[in-house]
């Protein structure tokens, strides 16, 4: 479970390196960084990793 505190969403934000959106509460999807690869992308975009793309560089994950 996540704790609502400023060390856990630092945890979430820093170690996991993503971003979470304006309204975000815990246990929401986050923002994941675009994609460094092309074979990346495809793997996303595909869906196979638990990623929901709204396009090639906007991708959420729950984590």
């Amino acid at each position: 479970m996540i704790h609502n505190s400023p060390s856990s969403l630092y945890c979430i934000l820093y170690i996991e390196k993503v971003a979470t959106p304006a309204d975000w509460f815990p246990g929401d999807p986050v923002v994941v960084p675009a994609p460094q690869t092309y074979e990346e992308l495809l793997r996303r975009v595909s869906g196979e990793e638990g990623y929901c793309c709204i396009d090639w560089y906007l991708c959420y994950k729950n984590i």
